[in-house]
C-alpha cells in the first residue's frame, strides 16, 4: 500500500516536471522568435472627427495652429490639425504635457502622428491626447520648416516678417525678429507689460503678463534699440493685432546662440535613420 501511494507520489511529480519544462521550452522558442512589428492604421482627419466617441484613432497630419492654455488655466492645449479631408482639434491636458520629453516639435508647420480618443466639446468634435508618448512628431518629416525625427529635441521654426501678420493668422503661434521700440510697464498688476518690437515691414505690439515677465531671465529680457525674438500667439485687440507671449522661453535676445545649436543639430539629425515604432502605451 506505501509503496503503491509512493509510485503515485512519484508519478505526480514527474509529471509536473515533464509540465514545467514543456512550458519553460515553449517561452525560450517564443522569445527567441523574430518580432513583426504591429501595422499602425491611420485615418484620415475626417474619419477621426466621425469616429464613435471613446473609440481611439490614430491620425496622421499637420499641424496648423497651436494654442496654449491661458496663465493659472486648467484649460488644455488645443492644437488644430488638418490633411486634404479637413481639420480638428486637438486637446492634451496640462499635466500630459508637462509629462511630455519634448514638446518642441508640437509648433504649426510639423507633421505629427497623433493616437486620441474621440470626444465632443461643446457640439464640436475633437481628440484627446491622453498619454505623453501618444503624440509624436511624424518620422523623417520637418518641423515647422526643420528637419527631424520622433522624439527630436530640436525645436524652431522659421520666423515671419511683421508685416506678414494679418488676421488670417489669428490664434495661430508664430515667430517675428525685430528691433524692441518701446516698453511700457503695467499700470496695474492685472495689466500685461506691452513691448512694441519693429522690423523693416512693420511695427507689433507684444503683450505678456506678470507670471511671465518675471521668469524671463535677465539676459533674455528685452530692451530699448535692441534685438529682440518673440514667439507669441497672434490676437486681435481693439482692431489691431498683437502677440501675447505665455511663455518665458519664447523672447530671446540670444536667438543667434540658438540659431547655431539648432542648425547643428539638424545637420546631426540629417545622418540619423527614421524611427519607424510609434511607442503606443497602455
Amino acid at each position: 500500500m506505501i509503496r503503491e501511494k509512493e509510485s503515485e507520489i512519484m508519478k505526480t511529480a514527474l509529471h509536473s516536471l515533464m509540465v514545467t519544462l514543456v512550458i519553460l521550452l515553449a517561452a525560450t522558442v517564443s522569445a527567441q522568435a523574430p518580432q513583426t512589428k504591429k501595422q499602425i492604421n491611420f485615418v484620415s482627419v475626417a474619419q477621426a472627427a466621425a469616429a464613435p466617441l471613446d473609440s481611439y484613432v490614430f491620425v496622421r497630419a499637420k499641424i496648423i495652429s497651436v494654442l496654449p492654455p491661458r496663465p493659472d488655466s486648467t484649460q488644455p492645449y488645443s492644437l488644430y490639425i488638418s490633411d486634404a479631408s479637413g481639420k480638428l482639434r486637438v486637446v492634451i491636458f496640462q499635466d500630459t504635457w508637462n509629462a511630455m520629453a519634448s514638446t518642441d516639435f508640437i509648433i504649426p508647420g510639423s507633421s505629427v502622428d497623433v493616437y486620441g480618443q474621440a470626444g465632443e466639446f461643446k457640439a464640436v468634435r475633437q481628440l484627446a491626447v491622453m498619454a505623453p508618448n501618444h503624440i509624436r512628431i511624424t518620422p523623417n518629416t520637418r518641423i515647422g520648416g526643420h528637419m527631424g525625427q520622433g522624439g527630436s529635441s530640436a525645436s524652431g521654426f522659421v520666423p515671419i516678417t511683421i508685416g506678414a501678420l494679418n488676421m488670417t493668422l489669428v490664434g495661430q503661434h508664430v515667430r517675428v525678429r525685430g528691433t524692441v521700440k518701446e516698453i511700457t510697464p503695467p499700470p496695474k498688476d492685472t495689466y500685461p507689460t506691452r513691448v512694441y518690437i519693429a522690423d523693416q515691414t512693420g511695427m507689433v505690439e507684444v503683450v505678456y503678463w506678470s507670471q511671465v515677465e518675471e521668469k524671463i531671465p535677465a539676459n533674455e529680457k528685452p530692451k530699448i534699440n535692441e534685438p529682440c525674438e518673440v514667439s507669441g500667439i497672434v490676437n486681435e485687440y481693439r482692431g489691431k493685432l498683437q502677440l501675447r507671449v505665455d511663455d518665458p522661453t519664447w523672447v530671446s535676445k540670444n536667438y543667434q546662440q540658438r540659431d547655431a545649436a539648432e542648425k547643428a543639430e539638424r545637420e546631426k539629425e540629417s545622418q540619423t535613420p527614421p524611427d519607424d515604432g510609434f511607442g503606443v502605451g497602455t
